[in-house]
């Protein structure tokens, strides 16, 4: 279920994707239902400014995380820097999802195309260090 919502999102945002630059002249955004879901994904892409310091929720309305900071990756683009709970004695750690990760609902939250599981699976992230010259 979370691979084909996961398949379902991806689609719907790259088909959706160039249809929100072409002579579009209101900037709100247009919600669409993810099928098989509660989530919604945006015509229009995210921006920084839509996901910092906003909580995460899963498909399911569970809170999984909060965004706290985005970092401009040259190679992926703007990423996600999301703090996620790793057990039960409240440890957690900063992991990086790509925006195109992420939905806007109608009423304002931010959804993770994934599950609180798969999150926590992803690798610490670990801000690169500028190199000195």
């Amino acid at each position: 279920m979370k691979s084909r919502l996961l398949i379902s999102g991806l689609l719907v945002a790259g088909l959706a994707g160039p249809a929100a630059f072409m002579g579009a002249s209101d900037p709100s955004p247009q919600f669409t239902a993810i099928e098989g879901s509660d989530a919604y994904t945006t015509d229009t892409p995210l921006s920084p400014g839509d996901v910092r310091r906003k909580a995460v929720f899963d498909d399911q309305m569970d809170k999984i995380g909060v965004v706290k900071d985005v970092f401009d990756s040259t190679r992926f683009g703007p990423l996600a820097i999301i703090e996620v709970k790793v057990d039960r004695d409240h440890s957690s750690k900063h992991v990086a999802v790509a925006l195109d990760q992420l939905s806007l609902e109608p009423d304002g939250r931010l959804v993770a195309l994934l599950d609180s599981e798969d999150l926590k699976m992803l690798p610490k992230f670990t801000r690169p260090v500028a190199a000195s010259s």
